[in-house]
Order: C-alpha cells, then sequence, then structure tokens
C-alpha cells in the first residue's frame, strides 16, 4: 500500500457517495411521478430515508477506510503490533510524522463525529463527507512510505 492508494481509496469513497446520492435522488424523483415505478417492497419514504441517511453511511465507510490505512502504517512503517483505539494510535502516530496540532485536532473532530455516527456517543460536532476525505488526506500526507509489510 502506497499514500497515493490510500489517497485514492479516500476520494473513491467520496465519489461512490455522490454516485449513490445521485441515483437514490433519480429514484425518489421517478418514484413520485409514478408509484409503478417501484418495487412492491420499497415505498418512497423508504428512498426519503436512504437519502437523508446516505452521507453518513459513506461518512463511516470513509473512516473505516482511513482506520484500516492507519493501522496498516502503524504497522508496516512503525512494526508495531499493537493495537491500540483510535484516538491514542492518531496521537502517536501524529508524534512521529510530526503532523501538526492543528491537524492532528482537526482529525479528532472527524473521529468523533464518526464515533457520534456509529455509537451515539457524546454529541460531535458536524462533518461533511468532502470536509472529512479533506482533512484525512492531509493526515495523510504527513505520513512517509513506501509501507510494505
Amino acid at each position: 500500500m502506497t499514500k497515493s492508494q490510500v489517497l485514492d481509496q479516500l476520494k473513491r469513497v467520496a465519489d461512490q457517495y455522490h454516485a449513490a446520492r445521485f441515483a437514490v435522488g433519480r429514484a425518489l424523483s421517478t418514484a413520485m411521478r409514478t408509484l409503478h415505478a417501484l418495487p412492491a417492497a420499497i415505498r418512497p419514504n423508504d428512498l426519503r430515508l436512504c437519502l437523508n441517511r446516505l452521507e453518513a453511511t459513506y461518512f463511516v465507510m470513509l473512516f473505516a477506510e482511513f482506520e484500516s490505512a492507519i493501522r496498516y502504517v502503524w504497522k508496516a512503517q512503525y512494526r508495531k503490533m499493537t493495537r491500540p483505539p483510535m484516538e491514542i494510535l492518531l496521537d502517536r502516530i501524529a508524534a512521529k510524522a510530526y503532523v501538526t496540532d492543528t491537524d492532528l485536532r482537526q482529525v479528532h473532530s472527524v473521529r468523533r463525529y464518526r464515533n457520534f455516527l456509529v455509537h451515539g456517543e457524546d454529541f460531535a460536532e458536524s462533518v461533511t463527507l468532502e470536509k472529512a476525505q479533506s482533512l484525512l488526506a492531509r493526515f495523510f500526507y504527513f505520513m512517509h512510505g513506501p509501507w510494505r509489510v
């Protein structure tokens, strides 16, 4: 895995979100014009709910890709076999890679929002998918590579 591959994968998740949003929006629009356009098990309200939760779903996917890559770097670059909680892992990698305090703080805000979406933990300030992608990618710019296990 290379830095470029990680950055491409983060972008692909965001691109897939836009494609899904377009497709579900188009299906909803069609369904509102012609109820017969939907399979019997799907109602227009199901499509509305899907559209409303789509960004959160892809946000979780984006963070999962990021976490997987960060754990890979931890193992491949730093030769660590431990599996610390993500908050601690980000702090440790940031210290080793000389990530700025601001960039680390912003990535933690993405992590907290992801935790809020998944676990309903303490309220976290909302972060858009595009902003999250940008912040997570920026964190990766500090990583040194190549990372081969």
